[in-house]
């Protein structure tokens, strides 16, 4: 598998690129995270004018028909520029289940109006107890006349604060942590007895937990097959995932660039060069290449790990010292030039 990026994805690449560097700087991300709705609504509408929230939806539904590797191309710049808005959440986590799961129905009234910017979804499928087990589902529905009736609790729902509208799995048959006996609902946030406890997250976004009264949802607001809800929520998540993995080597590339910039200007020692050249080499030997990681992705976890952690670790021998007792010029000097505030 070639994992360079295409000539239309490089130029994604550098579009966001620009864009976080001239309306993201680190302080406006403070103050947005500050601000009562967490993030930047005038972002988000820029992201829908640049075809960034219809990336992966089929163009039949007001999508451009993007692939895996447009949203990684997307991820890293998320994390490179530790954006705030609910790209994820909403376009990567429940945008890619309806649009893999869902009625036409549904798609049609919901993916043109998530890929248009006006509309925003939350997963809520976890809970207090289940320890990110997502089979540990104790809310249920019961059904009611033509529809179904949602009661319990879910917890840590991301974004759920800015969300238009919420996936929620919920039980209506079998025991708590059996896999079937789960359905999958779409509930407006302005459902009657559907109530919000919000609070920030320590990443500086938002999240929330739901209580579920009583709500009445409609028979056409299940998404997928009654009872067996839980292999597309389970997809889903794994999806999100990989996508996070991009968003984590976003991170560590604005990392390594914010500490190599740091080595390279603080002139409070004389050895910053040397540390400098060192962490340059360190940084290559340790960057996989892409096709490595394609190649470990098709092996079971149980292999790959143990692969590509023995990999990392073959160029880090070691180090050989003559005597155990430490060198005084390193015991006795300040540490103040690993941290960019010393």
């Amino acid at each position: 598998m070639d994992f360079r990026y295409s000539e239309e994805q490089l130029a994604l690449q550098d579009t966001l690129q620009r864009l976080i560097s001239r309306d993201y700087d680190f302080e406006r991300r403070r103050s947005l995270a500050r601000s009562p709705l967490g993030y930047s609504a005038e972002a988000w509408d820029r992201y829908a004018e640049l075809g960034l929230l219809a990336l992966p939806f089929p163009e039949e539904f007001g999508g451009i028909g993007g692939n895996g590797i447009d949203i990684m191309v997307v991820m890293e710049q998320v994390g490179q520029g530790l954006l705030l808005e609910p790209y994820w959440s909403t376009v990567v986590l429940c945008g890619g289940l309806i649009r893999d799961a869902a009625s036409d129905s549904i798609k049609k009234a919901l993916l043109p109006q998530i890929a248009a910017g006006k509309l925003q979804i939350a997963l809520a499928a976890y809970e207090s107890a289940g320890r990110y087990e997502l089979a540990h589902v104790a809310c249920t529905a019961h059904r009611s006349g033509s529809g179904w009736r949602l009661t319990g609790r879910k917890a840590v729902v991301l974004d759920a604060p800015s969300a238009d509208y919420f996936l929620v799995s919920a039980r209506s048959s079998g025991h708590v942590t059996d896999a079937k006996g789960i359905s999958l609902f779409l509930v407006r946030r302005d459902d009657p007895g559907l109530t919000l406890f919000a609070y920030p997250t320590q990443s500086g976004g938002r999240a929330a937990d739901l209580q579920l009264a009583d709500v009445a949802v409609d028979s056409a607001a299940m998404i997928g097959v009654p009872e067996q809800a839980l292999s597309i929520i389970e997809r889903a998540v794994d999806v999100g995932l990989a996508a996070l993995c991009s968003e984590a080597s976003g991170i560590v590339t604005a990392l390594n660039q914010a500490t190599l910039s740091y080595l390279k200007t603080r002139k409070q020692f004389a050895f910053l060069s040397a540390l400098s050249r060192r962490y340059n080499i360190a940084w290559r030997r340790c960057s996989l290449p892409r096709n490595r990681f394609a190649r470990w992705r098709s092996l079971p976890p149980s292999t790959a790990i143990p692969m590509m952690l023995r990999r990392v670790a073959a160029h880090y021998p070691a180090p050989k010292h003559t005597s155990d007792k430490p060198r005084a010029s390193s015991a006795s000097r300040p540490c103040s030039y690993m941290a960019p505030w010393g």
